[in-house]
């Protein structure tokens, strides 16, 4: 009968009783990295669609101002007369 002395679990198997636990880290970490960018966008188009209506703003009160109409024909629609 031969018998073989043990100090513990090899390295190999450490390691392969943490891959559960690392593939949950990945996912959170994925999860709270999706969710960064997302607010990050939002906060962007937020405050893109809020410069865009300042724009706007602006343009229409210069074009009241000088008696311009901001409506222009639409380019292809018009018909030549003669």
């Amino acid at each position: 009968m031969v018998e073989i002395a043990s100090d513990g679990p090899q390295w190999w198997e450490v390691v392969g009783a943490l891959a559960p636990f690392a593939a949950l880290l990945a996912a959170v970490l994925a999860t709270v990295t999706a969710f960064a960018t997302l607010r990050q966008r939002t906060t962007a188009d937020r405050a893109s669609l809020e410069q865009k209506r300042r724009a706007d703003d602006r343009a229409e009160w210069g074009a009241a101002r000088s008696g311009l109409s901001t409506q222009r024909p639409t380019p292809g629609l018009l018909t030549p007369r003669g």
